[in-house]
């Protein structure tokens, strides 16, 4: 009689660490997860950021640019141009 508890309560001790164990595995699985789809849309922010860089960096340097800087820096004008300083 005694030996057939023992056996009960040590068939239900290992049934509830197989439960815990369980229990305890898919939530690290959706913890996992959450932090996975969390790195993703971190990574599509600074890829868009990246790409907004990249595309400031070539309008900057083209030469469309680089000309308007040097002539409003120097003051220059092209030919058939006014230009207009305003104190």
């Amino acid at each position: 009689m005694v030996n057939k508890k023992l056996q009960l309560v040590i068939w239900a001790g290992i049934l509830f660490l197989l439960l815990f164990s369980l229990f305890r595995s898919v939530w690290l699985a959706h913890l996992a997860q959450n932090e996975v789809k969390r790195q993703e849309n971190q990574i599509e922010l600074l890829q868009k950021e990246v790409d907004d860089l990249q595309n400031s960096v070539e309008a900057a340097t083209s030469s469309y640019e680089l000309e308007r800087r040097v002539r409003e820096e120097l003051h220059l004008q092209k030919p058939e141009e006014v230009i207009i300083q305003l104190p």
